[in-house]
């Protein structure tokens, strides 16, 4: 499953120069993903209520162009890999009109109890994003 997020790039995003900040990739990828939870019925919200985490243990991006104010933006987020105690998702940050790619990473999310310890994600999590993989382009 691809989870496309749309939305305008805003002005408190942008630097000096007019472009967005390079920092803010991450931020649009944990948007795109948080949308992907909920899709796949998983809200963190509900995932924190029944006691279990899913902090950032890795990240990584690479920068392609530069994204603009009030560019139209498409995150596309998908589900990668599933193991014992992790997940990876795998992002694009692309121009939602010309289609031009400006950011594509990764986040690595450990699975944690409420006392910050690493557990096993929970089964029907595991199955539901098991089942949500779907190959790169």
């Amino acid at each position: 499953m691809i989870q496309k997020t749309r939305f305008r790039a805003r002005y408190a995003e942008s630097d000096q120069m007019g472009l967005i900040h390079h920092s803010v990739a991450i931020v649009w990828f944990e948007q795109g993903r948080t949308e992907l939870m909920s899709a796949l019925g998983m809200p963190y919200g509900e995932m924190e209520r029944q006691g279990w985490f899913m902090p950032v243990v890795e990240a990584g991006v690479r920068y392609r162009s530069g994204a603009r104010f009030e560019d139209p933006i498409r995150i596309e987020t998908r589900i990668t890999r599933v193991s014992g105690a992790k997940i990876r998702f795998d992002y694009r940050a692309i121009h939602d009109e010309e289609d031009r790619l400006f950011y594509e990473g990764f986040t690595v999310l450990g699975c944690t109890g409420a006392n910050g310890r690493p557990r096993r994600i929970p089964e029907q999590v595991r199955e539901i994003s098991l089942a949500a993989i779907e190959p790169a382009e």
